[in-house]
């Protein structure tokens, strides 16, 4: 989703951090866009599926095409 969730609890501030950190291990540095950065993970519901927000729908987009395998990968590793 595109819109920011102010009200994500600490648990899921924990979650963000795992997720962004696991990115980091997943996507080469020379390769790793600062903007990825601001992703949030919003809420993880009963059946695993992960629900991250990005800063604009453009971020979302293009990050769903350009890192989408990393960004499974990444998830599954976390909550797998």
């Amino acid at each position: 989703t595109n819109d920011f969730d102010e009200s994500i609890d600490e648990s899921q501030s924990t979650e963000t951090s795992q997720l962004r950190a696991s990115l980091k291990a997943h996507i080469p540095a020379k390769e790793y866009p600062t903007w990825l950065d601001g992703l949030k993970v919003q809420a993880i519901k009963p059946d695993g599926t992960l629900v991250v927000n990005f800063s604009d729908q453009f971020t979302a987009d293009y990050a769903g095409k350009r890192f989408f395998q990393e960004i499974l990968e990444a998830a599954t590793e976390l909550w797998g």
